[in-house]
């Protein structure tokens, strides 16, 4: 394994200052172990408008933030054109800011709902302004454990 120092001679180290914003806690995946999700009709269920978006990317520009995550619930009703405006409205109105969102199980589902391709959701979004997805979710990789604690997931 190649060591630090030969790969970067200068010494110098460089952060990505990011916040994880989470659009929804929409989810009719169900799964056990999750404290996060709500149903439509809880009490504690949201959907952030866009000028609660932009409040949270305004407090990450006062520190010097470049970069939002986006993770939500797999919401059954918000289908491609919601994500679209989202992003767009954000790469358009925050051009400094990376955009990187939407986990694999989120994706699959925008494309089920909207009736197109996971192929075209990702298009789309990038179109708009998406720049990178995160690449990991806390999987379960076992189906006999996933099939007791979160039946409804699909298997991306």
């Amino acid at each position: 394994m190649r060591e630090k120092k030969e790969l970067h001679p200068k010494g110098i180290t460089t952060f990505v200052i990011d916040r994880n914003i989470n659009y929804t806690n929409i989810c009719w995946v169900d799964c056990k172990f999750c404290a996060f999700y709500r149903h439509e009709k809880d009490a504690d269920a949201y959907v952030l408008t866009f000028d609660e978006i932009d409040a949270k990317i305004d407090e990450l520009l006062e520190i010097g933030g470049t970069q939002i995550l986006f993770q939500g619930g797999v919401h059954p009703k918000l289908k491609i054109g919601w994500y679209e405006d989202l992003v767009e409205h954000i790469h358009t109105k925050y051009p400094t800011i990376t955009i990187h969102g939407f986990s694999s199980i989120e994706l699959d589902f925008i494309a089920k709902v909207s009736r197109i391709t996971i192929q075209e959701v990702l298009s789309r979004l990038k179109a708009k302004g998406l720049a990178s997805i995160p690449g990991a979710g806390a999987e379960i990789l076992s189906d006999k454990v996933r099939d007791i604690i979160a039946p409804k997931k699909d298997r991306c």
